[in-house]
């Protein structure tokens, strides 16, 4: 009898025993569906939260570029001095609503931890830099977005920053903001003649598309060539002349005569293999041609009349389609100016997708007054 006792007790006893197990593994099994529920719902949060930003950051560029574009043209050419530096034009893409909007997705703290980070980096790693260049003497959303485009130009003394994603992809937004703010904006100066304007918003586009500070820095352009050079292409070597002629070959130009200038690139890197930067899109019938090489040719005229005052007067393009062509030719079409007199015409070469390819050249033409009279005279021949 009390063998069987001893049994009944030992068998109730490990039925409570598993009765106690299941217990524990239920209750485990619950919290750990909660937990999974709450981390679900977590993720999902985070994510809506991105993608509102994603979408405000849309919103952004699309509903209030027009009026930030506005902002920009007229920042661009409304520097004191008529030469608008590189920081001046960072403070006014800084202080546009397209970039705050942009910077002003990512939190706050995100934002000062970039700050922080960029200034320490730079402290250490770009002994000349100075730290007003992270100052808009404004909000401090706005000194954030400084920050952000500082990034942008020092990527290479920066290259060892952990950045957050979030942050990366701000930063990434940023840029095509600002590039083609820039690239608008550089067309509308040139469009009022604007030649400092005009060329510094081309080269601050540059340098934000390439990662690299000053475009006149000797040590930027020893990184482009070596980048280009990492990358087994050729870098650009270029030679420039001009030439005007009267459109109808005459031998004198008249005042108000049609006349045709000339650009004449010549190419010494000819047949070597084009930087795999930044490429010119263009689009012909349902193609798209990808243009391996272009230069923007600012032309800009000194008058004997006006003081020796230089002014922008075209903007010309040439596309470089065959890399093996050793000279690539464009023309521009203009009247001559209605004063007789000596004319200066400068013509400056520049590449934004290659850091510090440029070259000049000049040329010289005059208008005469007795051209026009004999002009006149042969109407009644």
């Amino acid at each position: 009898m009390e063998h069987e006792n001893a049994a009944e007790m030992a068998a109730e006893a490990a039925k409570r025993a598993a009765e106690s197990k299941q217990v524990v593994y239920t209750v485990i099994s619950f919290v750990a569906t909660m937990a999974l529920l709450l981390l679900a719902w977590v993720v999902r949060l985070s994510l809506q939260r991105k993608n509102a930003a994603h979408a405000k950051a849309k919103s952004a560029l699309g509903s209030v570029e027009k009026v930030d574009q506005a902002y920009i043209d007229s920042w661009v050419q409304g520097s004191s001095d008529g030469k608008p530096t590189a920081l001046y034009l960072l403070r006014g893409l800084a202080t546009s609503n397209v970039i705050r909007q942009l910077v002003q997705s990512c939190p706050r703290r995100k934002r000062r931890v970039l700050l922080s980070l960029v200034t320490k980096g730079l402290k250490r790693n770009a002994p000349d830099w100075q730290e007003e260049r992270l100052q808009c003497m404004g909000e401090e959303e706005d000194d954030h977005a400084l920050a952000a485009l500082q990034y942008l130009l020092y990527r290479e003394k920066l290259a060892g920053l952990a950045l957050d994603p979030e942050i990366a992809q701000m930063i990434e937004a940023t840029s095509e903001a600002a590039v083609r703010m820039l690239s608008n904006a550089s067309e509308a100066a040139s469009k009022k003649r604007l030649l400092e304007p005009t060329r510094e918003a081309a080269h601050l586009l540059a340098c934000l598309r390439l990662g690299f500070w000053d475009w006149d820095d000797a040590e930027c352009r020893e990184l482009m060539a070596e980048r280009v050079r990492a990358e087994g292409a050729g870098m650009p070597k270029l030679s420039m002349r001009l030439g005007v002629r009267s459109w109808m070959e005459k031998p004198a130009i008249g005042p108000g005569e049609q006349l045709e200038l000339t650009v004449a690139v010549e190419r010494a890197h000819a047949g070597l293999p084009p930087f795999g930067g930044p490429k010119k899109m263009l689009t012909r019938g349902d193609e798209i041609v990808t243009i391996p090489e272009t230069y923007t040719c600012l032309l800009s005229r000194q008058d004997s009349k006006d003081g020796g005052g230089t002014k922008l007067f075209a903007k010309v393009e040439l596309d470089v389609e065959d890399t093996h062509a050793r000279r690539v030719t464009a023309t521009h079409k203009f009247a001559a100016p209605f004063a007789p007199g000596e004319y200066h015409i400068v013509a400056q070469l520049l590449c934004v997708s290659v850091l510090g390819v440029e070259a000049a050249a000049s040329c010289s033409f005059s208008v005469e007054e007795e051209a026009a009279e004999e002009a006149d005279d042969s109407d009644y021949d």
